[in-house]
């Protein structure tokens, strides 16, 4: 099923009042290396989107949902990925509850966090619906309670069915708790909220859009992962570093999904909040864990631990750790989408910020019937088709291992 990233939107546009190793990924990751086209060239002939402000106050009506679906129509034209102003996508206001989207072509994709067929070229539906006061409200529940767990007592149902239990029973409870009441100092914050947020994720938009004075000048700028963590040391084949020029992507990191590197706090951990995501509720205790690496079939392995150990050594060298609470939907699509880092982001912007500018988020497409292709500013270059694979791909993505 498709996502707000699957959809292939790069729509750096307001989310108003409310928030609207296997083989396998190394066919995927080798899929169109022979169509890669550098940046340059890609961004001299493609240029993004100007970002896109809208802001709704509806109430559930008909023709609020009319006035939603026109405008989204007009937008996702403009935008030339999935839909264009000859080949347009239909956008329907069912009722004053649902919009549908239909594509104006169903979509081969080519994206590792999609269904597995959808992974190395699948088609995916052309057509999708949504909730749009099921959106809302979680976006006003949210808004409405504290976004932190300051104890166990704070996390609820998700402490209570974390699975397994701490290997030094009580003892762990209490450092855990020292650990979670200590973020109060740079999380809880009085007055009014922060008017204007950046959740800037690492999609492709953000290499030629030069939008990193715009990101940089919002109160709070969140991120997930390695993005613009200017003293990560990794290097793969596909990206020699995990940050790009700031004038393009930003140089600010309030809030981050992820933020070790190797089980280790980076210098820059002590400048930014490390927020753990809702997936730690997930792990079993003294399993917690998280990748560090940005491209899962093209360089060895790196698991940051985030165990009990890790994270009293992480404080130690002045990480500024919290724990996300979240609101969940209720809807098991959506809710996956925001169980990733990059969703975790989103939701925690949403949670704390009167309103959320959203940079660098969807999928790659050179034409409307091209493939839509997962991929990153910090890649080296553009990879502009995919197929289904065949095994001398995976040969492929072993030897750039191994060169």
């Amino acid at each position: 099923m498709l996502g707000p990233k699957s959809l292939g939107q790069s729509n750096e546009g307001r989310i108003g009042r409310f928030a609207f190793h296997s083989t396998l990924f190394a066919l995927w990751w080798s899929c169109g290396l022979s169509t890669a086209v550098p940046w340059d060239a890609l961004c001299s002939a493609r240029h993004a989107m100007e970002p896109m402000r809208h802001e709704f106050h509806t109430q559930g009506s008909f023709p609020a949902a009319t006035l939603v679906a026109e405008r989204l129509e007009v937008d996702l034209a403009a935008r030339g990925v999935v839909c264009n102003a000859t080949r347009r996508c239909k956008v329907i206001a069912k009722n004053a509850a649902t919009v549908e989207v239909c594509l104006a072509v169903s979509p081969h994709m080519c994206d590792p966090r999609s269904e597995p067929q959808q992974r190395v070229g699948g088609v995916a539906p052309r057509c999708y619906r949504f909730n749009v006061p099921r959106l809302v409200g979680w976006a006003r529940r949210a808004k409405s309670r504290h976004p932190y767990a300051y104890s166990t007592r704070d996390a609820g149902v998700l402490w209570e069915n974390k699975p397994g239990r701490p290997s030094n029973g009580s003892r762990d409870f209490e450092t855990l708790e020292a650990l979670m009441r200590a973020s109060k100092l740079y999380t809880e914050h009085s007055g009014t909220r922060p008017a204007a947020c950046a959740f800037a994720a690492s999609g492709h938009d953000l290499r030629c859009a030069g939008r990193g004075a715009q990101i940089d000048a919002h109160e709070r700028v969140y991120r997930a992962n390695g993005g613009q963590q200017f003293d990560n040391p990794l290097r793969t084949p596909v990206a020699k570093a995990l940050h790009i020029d700031a004038a393009l992507a930003g140089a600010r990191t309030s809030h981050r999904i992820n933020c070790l590197f190797g089980s280790k706090a980076l210098p820059s951990a002590s400048s930014e909040v490390c927020v753990l995501p809702m997936l730690w509720w997930k792990r079993a205790w003294g399993t917690e864990h998280s990748s560090s690496q940005p491209h899962l079939c093209c360089a060895p392995p790196i698991q940051s631990k985030y165990d009990l150990a890790s994270l009293v050594r992480a404080n130690a060298s002045r990480a500024r750790l919290a724990w996300f609470s979240p609101t969940l939907t209720g809807d098991a699509v959506l809710d996956k989408v925001l169980a990733g880092s990059g969703g975790n982001a989103l939701a925690l912007a949403i949670s704390e910020c009167d309103s959320v500018d959203v940079f660098g988020v969807g999928l790659f497409s050179a034409r409307i019937e091209d493939p839509k292709v997962y991929t990153h500013f910090y890649d080296d270059s553009v990879r502009m088709s995919c197929d289904r694979g065949v095994p001398k791909h995976t040969t492929l993505a072993t030897d750039r291992l191994q060169g």
